[in-house]
Protein backbone atom coordinates (compact mmCIF):
# COMPACT_ATOMS: atom_id res chain seq x y z
CA UNK A 1 0.00 0.00 0.00
CA UNK A 2 2.65 2.27 0.75
CA UNK A 3 4.28 1.92 -2.61
CA UNK A 4 1.28 2.35 -4.48
CA UNK A 5 0.63 5.40 -2.20
CA UNK A 6 4.64 6.87 -3.03
CA UNK A 7 3.93 6.03 -7.06
CA UNK A 8 0.42 7.60 -6.73
CA UNK A 9 2.41 10.54 -5.15
CA UNK A 10 5.12 11.08 -8.23
CA UNK A 11 2.24 10.10 -10.21
CA UNK A 12 0.89 13.66 -9.55
CA UNK A 13 3.50 15.77 -9.16
CA UNK A 14 5.00 14.49 -12.84
CA UNK A 15 8.50 14.28 -14.18
CA UNK A 16 11.32 15.66 -12.42
CA UNK A 17 12.95 18.39 -14.00
CA UNK A 18 15.74 15.86 -14.97
CA UNK A 19 13.35 13.97 -16.95
CA UNK A 20 11.78 17.12 -18.35
CA UNK A 21 15.75 18.40 -19.70
CA UNK A 22 15.61 14.56 -20.96
CA UNK A 23 12.25 14.44 -22.87
CA UNK A 24 13.05 17.91 -24.49
CA UNK A 25 16.54 17.34 -25.38
CA UNK A 26 15.34 14.02 -27.48
CA UNK A 27 12.17 15.62 -28.42
CA UNK A 28 10.47 14.32 -31.68
CA UNK A 29 10.32 18.26 -32.61
CA UNK A 30 13.69 18.48 -33.51
CA UNK A 31 15.07 16.58 -36.71
CA UNK A 32 15.65 12.67 -36.56
CA UNK A 33 19.04 13.40 -37.68
CA UNK A 34 19.94 15.60 -34.75
CA UNK A 35 18.30 13.65 -32.94
CA UNK A 36 20.05 10.35 -33.34
CA UNK A 37 23.78 12.23 -32.82
CA UNK A 38 22.37 13.92 -29.60
CA UNK A 39 21.48 9.91 -28.45
CA UNK A 40 24.82 8.51 -29.94
CA UNK A 41 26.69 11.58 -28.07
CA UNK A 42 25.12 11.55 -24.79
CA UNK A 43 25.27 7.52 -24.87
CA UNK A 44 29.04 7.41 -25.35
CA UNK A 45 29.12 10.30 -22.90
CA UNK A 46 27.37 8.02 -20.30
CA UNK A 47 29.42 5.04 -21.47
CA UNK A 48 32.37 6.51 -20.46
CA UNK A 49 31.77 7.38 -16.99
CA UNK A 50 29.38 4.52 -16.37
CA UNK A 51 26.09 6.16 -15.56
CA UNK A 52 22.49 6.25 -16.80
CA UNK A 53 21.26 9.52 -19.12
CA UNK A 54 19.26 10.95 -16.10
CA UNK A 55 22.99 10.98 -14.08
CA UNK A 56 24.85 12.27 -16.94
CA UNK A 57 22.23 15.50 -16.88
CA UNK A 58 23.29 15.95 -13.21
CA UNK A 59 26.73 15.81 -13.40
CA UNK A 60 26.29 17.94 -16.23
CA UNK A 61 24.20 21.08 -14.19
CA UNK A 62 26.80 20.47 -11.31
CA UNK A 63 29.75 22.80 -10.80
CA UNK A 64 32.06 19.99 -11.91
CA UNK A 65 30.18 19.55 -15.28
CA UNK A 66 33.54 21.60 -17.26
CA UNK A 67 35.70 18.94 -15.85
CA UNK A 68 33.80 15.68 -16.40
CA UNK A 69 32.74 16.80 -20.11
CA UNK A 70 36.91 17.96 -20.90
CA UNK A 71 38.26 14.72 -19.88
CA UNK A 72 35.99 12.92 -21.87
CA UNK A 73 36.91 14.99 -25.27
CA UNK A 74 40.15 14.72 -24.31
CA UNK A 75 40.12 10.81 -24.38
CA UNK A 76 38.43 10.72 -27.46
CA UNK A 77 41.37 13.03 -29.08
CA UNK A 78 43.53 10.73 -31.97
CA UNK A 79 40.77 8.13 -32.04
CA UNK A 80 37.87 10.40 -33.49
CA UNK A 81 38.02 13.21 -35.97
CA UNK A 82 38.47 16.33 -34.99
CA UNK A 83 34.88 17.43 -36.39
CA UNK A 84 33.27 14.33 -34.88
CA UNK A 85 34.70 15.74 -31.04
CA UNK A 86 33.76 19.18 -31.92
CA UNK A 87 30.22 17.55 -33.07
CA UNK A 88 30.08 16.25 -29.67
CA UNK A 89 31.19 18.65 -27.43
CA UNK A 90 28.32 20.64 -29.33
CA UNK A 91 25.96 18.25 -27.97
CA UNK A 92 26.98 18.82 -24.33
CA UNK A 93 27.04 22.60 -24.26
CA UNK A 94 23.15 21.99 -25.65
CA UNK A 95 22.29 19.84 -22.99
CA UNK A 96 23.93 22.03 -20.17
CA UNK A 97 22.33 25.63 -21.72
CA UNK A 98 18.99 23.60 -21.65
CA UNK A 99 19.97 22.54 -17.84
CA UNK A 100 19.84 26.01 -17.09
CA UNK A 101 16.42 27.06 -19.09
CA UNK A 102 15.06 24.20 -16.63
CA UNK A 103 16.70 26.13 -13.55
CA UNK A 104 18.57 23.24 -12.74
CA UNK A 105 22.32 25.34 -13.28
CA UNK A 106 23.73 28.82 -13.93
CA UNK A 107 26.53 29.40 -16.77
CA UNK A 108 27.45 27.69 -19.96
CA UNK A 109 29.38 25.02 -20.25
CA UNK A 110 33.61 25.10 -20.65
CA UNK A 111 35.55 23.25 -22.56
CA UNK A 112 38.70 23.21 -25.55
CA UNK A 113 38.54 20.62 -28.50
CA UNK A 114 41.93 19.89 -29.22
CA UNK A 115 43.36 19.36 -32.51
CA UNK A 116 45.61 16.84 -31.96
CA UNK A 117 46.92 14.99 -28.89
CA UNK A 118 49.11 17.02 -26.98
CA UNK A 119 53.05 15.89 -27.30
CA UNK A 120 54.37 14.00 -24.31
CA UNK A 121 57.56 16.59 -23.82
CA UNK A 122 58.64 14.70 -20.96
CA UNK A 123 62.10 12.81 -23.11
CA UNK A 124 63.13 9.36 -22.02
CA UNK A 125 63.90 8.00 -18.47
CA UNK A 126 67.60 8.63 -17.35
CA UNK A 127 67.67 4.41 -17.78
CA UNK A 128 67.04 4.49 -21.73
CA UNK A 129 69.19 7.65 -22.33
CA UNK A 130 71.86 5.33 -20.61
CA UNK A 131 70.80 2.46 -22.74
CA UNK A 132 71.51 4.81 -25.78
CA UNK A 133 74.95 6.24 -24.23
CA UNK A 134 75.69 1.76 -24.08
CA UNK A 135 74.60 1.60 -27.72
CA UNK A 136 77.16 3.47 -29.08
CA UNK A 137 79.83 1.03 -29.00
CA UNK A 138 83.89 1.22 -29.05
CA UNK A 139 85.67 2.98 -31.46
CA UNK A 140 85.92 7.10 -32.78
CA UNK A 141 82.68 6.52 -34.03
CA UNK A 142 81.47 5.75 -30.05
CA UNK A 143 83.58 8.60 -28.51
CA UNK A 144 81.83 10.44 -30.77
CA UNK A 145 78.63 9.74 -30.04
CA UNK A 146 79.03 9.60 -26.62
CA UNK A 147 80.44 13.01 -26.27
CA UNK A 148 77.28 14.22 -28.74
CA UNK A 149 74.82 12.52 -26.70
CA UNK A 150 76.00 13.70 -23.14
CA UNK A 151 75.92 16.96 -24.18
CA UNK A 152 72.87 17.22 -25.62
CA UNK A 153 71.27 15.89 -22.79
CA UNK A 154 73.00 18.03 -19.70
CA UNK A 155 72.65 20.84 -21.89
CA UNK A 156 69.36 20.28 -23.59
CA UNK A 157 70.73 21.29 -27.18
CA UNK A 158 68.36 21.65 -30.17
CA UNK A 159 70.41 18.80 -33.21
CA UNK A 160 71.26 22.04 -35.29
CA UNK A 161 72.94 23.40 -31.91
CA UNK A 162 74.94 20.48 -31.59
CA UNK A 163 75.76 19.79 -35.10
CA UNK A 164 76.79 23.41 -35.60
CA UNK A 165 79.16 23.44 -32.52
CA UNK A 166 82.93 24.44 -33.43
CA UNK A 167 86.14 23.94 -31.77
CA UNK A 168 86.45 27.75 -31.16
CA UNK A 169 83.54 27.59 -29.67
CA UNK A 170 84.45 25.63 -27.08
CA UNK A 171 86.81 27.10 -23.74
CA UNK A 172 88.65 24.43 -22.31
CA UNK A 173 90.21 26.44 -19.63
CA UNK A 174 86.79 27.71 -18.59
CA UNK A 175 84.94 24.77 -19.64
CA UNK A 176 82.34 27.11 -21.47
CA UNK A 177 80.60 26.42 -24.63
CA UNK A 178 78.61 29.19 -26.78
CA UNK A 179 75.53 27.39 -28.81
CA UNK A 180 74.32 29.32 -31.31
CA UNK A 181 70.51 29.24 -31.32
CA UNK A 182 67.71 29.94 -33.51
CA UNK A 183 68.17 33.24 -35.90
CA UNK A 184 71.62 33.01 -34.77
CA UNK A 185 71.03 34.19 -31.08
CA UNK A 186 74.45 33.34 -28.79
CA UNK A 187 74.19 32.07 -25.60
CA UNK A 188 77.10 31.18 -23.64
CA UNK A 189 76.62 27.45 -20.77
CA UNK A 190 79.02 26.00 -18.89
CA UNK A 191 79.91 22.67 -19.34
CA UNK A 192 79.63 20.31 -16.14
CA UNK A 193 82.81 18.17 -15.56
CA UNK A 194 81.25 14.92 -16.81
CA UNK A 195 80.41 16.15 -19.78
CA UNK A 196 83.65 18.35 -20.27
CA UNK A 197 85.62 15.41 -19.66
CA UNK A 198 83.73 13.10 -22.48
CA UNK A 199 84.15 16.05 -25.11
CA UNK A 200 87.94 16.20 -24.37
CA UNK A 201 88.51 12.79 -24.34
CA UNK A 202 86.59 13.19 -28.12
CA UNK A 203 89.05 16.68 -29.18
CA UNK A 204 92.01 15.01 -27.97
CA UNK A 205 91.64 11.72 -29.61
CA UNK A 206 90.21 13.33 -32.81
CA UNK A 207 91.48 16.66 -33.11
CA UNK A 208 89.24 17.98 -35.11
CA UNK A 209 90.05 21.15 -36.80
CA UNK A 210 86.50 23.25 -37.35
CA UNK A 211 83.16 21.07 -36.71
CA UNK A 212 83.73 19.17 -33.57
CA UNK A 213 81.73 16.73 -34.30
CA UNK A 214 81.30 15.56 -38.22
CA UNK A 215 81.26 12.29 -40.01
CA UNK A 216 84.34 9.68 -39.10
CA UNK A 217 87.38 9.63 -41.40
CA UNK A 218 85.75 13.33 -43.11
CA UNK A 219 86.24 16.31 -42.27
CA UNK A 220 82.43 16.72 -43.25
CA UNK A 221 80.37 18.04 -39.95
CA UNK A 222 77.15 16.86 -39.50
CA UNK A 223 74.08 18.28 -40.18
CA UNK A 224 70.69 18.04 -38.44
CA UNK A 225 69.50 15.06 -40.48
CA UNK A 226 72.93 13.18 -39.62
CA UNK A 227 71.79 13.64 -36.19
CA UNK A 228 68.90 11.94 -36.78
CA UNK A 229 69.95 9.22 -38.65
CA UNK A 230 72.65 8.36 -35.73
CA UNK A 231 69.91 8.42 -33.13
CA UNK A 232 67.26 6.30 -35.16
CA UNK A 233 70.55 3.32 -35.51
CA UNK A 234 70.76 3.99 -31.70
CA UNK A 235 67.09 3.57 -30.87
CA UNK A 236 67.28 -0.34 -32.79
CA UNK A 237 69.89 -1.19 -30.97
CA UNK A 238 68.06 -0.63 -27.69
CA UNK A 239 64.56 -1.22 -28.55
CA UNK A 240 63.69 2.16 -27.68
CA UNK A 241 62.59 5.27 -30.03
CA UNK A 242 64.55 7.77 -28.86
CA UNK A 243 65.03 11.54 -30.93
CA UNK A 244 67.24 13.85 -30.73
CA UNK A 245 64.82 16.41 -29.55
CA UNK A 246 64.28 13.63 -26.79
CA UNK A 247 67.67 15.11 -25.42
CA UNK A 248 66.57 18.91 -25.25
CA UNK A 249 63.32 17.61 -23.62
CA UNK A 250 64.92 15.24 -20.96
CA UNK A 251 67.31 18.21 -19.90
CA UNK A 252 64.37 20.67 -19.30
CA UNK A 253 62.13 18.59 -17.53
CA UNK A 254 64.81 17.86 -15.20
CA UNK A 255 65.94 21.50 -14.70
CA UNK A 256 62.36 21.90 -13.72
CA UNK A 257 61.92 18.76 -11.59
CA UNK A 258 64.77 20.51 -9.66
CA UNK A 259 63.15 23.15 -8.89
CA UNK A 260 64.68 25.97 -10.76
CA UNK A 261 62.83 28.86 -12.24
CA UNK A 262 60.81 29.07 -15.36
CA UNK A 263 63.46 31.93 -16.42
CA UNK A 264 66.23 30.36 -15.01
CA UNK A 265 65.46 27.83 -17.61
CA UNK A 266 64.25 30.10 -20.64
CA UNK A 267 68.02 31.03 -20.79
CA UNK A 268 69.36 27.24 -20.05
CA UNK A 269 66.99 26.46 -23.16
CA UNK A 270 67.40 29.53 -25.09
CA UNK A 271 64.02 29.98 -25.13
CA UNK A 272 62.29 33.70 -25.68
CA UNK A 273 58.81 32.84 -24.18
CA UNK A 274 57.81 31.52 -21.24
CA UNK A 275 55.02 29.84 -22.34
CA UNK A 276 57.50 27.26 -24.58
CA UNK A 277 58.00 25.81 -21.26
CA UNK A 278 54.16 24.88 -20.28
CA UNK A 279 54.95 21.86 -22.41
CA UNK A 280 58.21 20.50 -20.02
CA UNK A 281 56.46 21.35 -17.13
CA UNK A 282 54.98 17.78 -15.96
CA UNK A 283 55.29 18.96 -12.39
CA UNK A 284 52.22 17.95 -10.13
CA UNK A 285 49.20 20.84 -9.49
CA UNK A 286 50.01 22.65 -6.14
CA UNK A 287 46.35 21.59 -5.20
CA UNK A 288 43.18 23.62 -4.37
CA UNK A 289 44.87 24.48 -1.25
CA UNK A 290 47.64 26.19 -2.91
CA UNK A 291 46.45 30.11 -3.06
CA UNK A 292 45.48 29.16 1.07
CA UNK A 293 48.67 28.00 1.89
CA UNK A 294 50.51 30.92 -0.33
CA UNK A 295 48.61 33.67 1.91
CA UNK A 296 49.11 31.81 5.04
CA UNK A 297 52.57 32.15 4.44
CA UNK A 298 52.89 35.75 3.65
CA UNK A 299 50.53 36.64 6.56
CA UNK A 300 53.27 34.85 8.78
CA UNK A 301 56.04 36.63 7.50
CA UNK A 302 53.93 39.84 8.02
CA UNK A 303 53.36 38.98 11.66
CA UNK A 304 56.33 38.07 12.49
CA UNK A 305 58.06 41.41 11.04
CA UNK A 306 55.44 43.28 13.36
CA UNK A 307 55.89 41.36 16.49
CA UNK A 308 60.03 41.68 16.32
CA UNK A 309 59.61 45.36 15.73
Amino acid sequence: MKQRARRARRARKGPSPVAQVLDVFLSARLSKRTIQAYRADLDQFTSFYGISREEAVQRLASPEANHLAQRWLDSLVGVESYATRRRRASTLRSLRRLCGTFGLCEGQLHVEVLKKAAKDMRGPSVDVVRKILTACGEGAEGLRNRALIILMATLGLRRSEAASLRVDDYDREDKRLRVYGKRGKMRVMDVPGAAAEVLEEWIDFDKPEEAIFHAIGRSTPLTGSGVSDLFNRLSERVGEKVRPGGMRHFALTKALEAGFSWKTVMGFAGHEKAESLTYYDDRPEPGPDAATRVAESVADKLTKGIEDG
